[in-house]
């Protein structure tokens, strides 16, 4: 999953707001856009939302049961979400690696 879809929310969400929706709870051969898991999930969006609810999904149809995840989360309204495009970086290893030492140059 990636994290131009958290910052886009992160905007789109009115200050009061709730994300709410369907997730995949599983990994593809061939990945969709959106695959992964619940801990994934989380990592990935615990600093922009507050999380109210995540769960399997209840109501999914026969052919997706059991690997679906139903997400419920308030928008973090005392953080600033940016987005970097990294040029050159191929593998989402070298990613974190640069993202950890602009933190790092970052903390005050």
């Amino acid at each position: 999953m990636c994290q131009k879809y958290v910052w886009k929310m992160h905007q789109l969400v009115s200050k009061n707001g709730i994300l709410s929706g369907l997730l995949f709870d599983r990994n593809f051969d061939i990945s969709p856009l959106f695959s992964g898991n619940a801990k994934e999930y989380e990592q990935l969006f615990q600093d922009t939302f507050v999380f109210k609810e995540i769960a399997l999904a209840k109501n999914s149809i026969a052919k997706t049961a059991g690997t679906e995840l139903f997400l419920k989360f308030y928008k973090n309204t005392f953080i600033k979400v940016n987005l970097y495009h990294f040029e050159g970086i191929t593998c989402s290893g070298c990613k974190n690696t640069v993202t950890s030492k602009c933190v790092k140059l970052m903390v005050f």
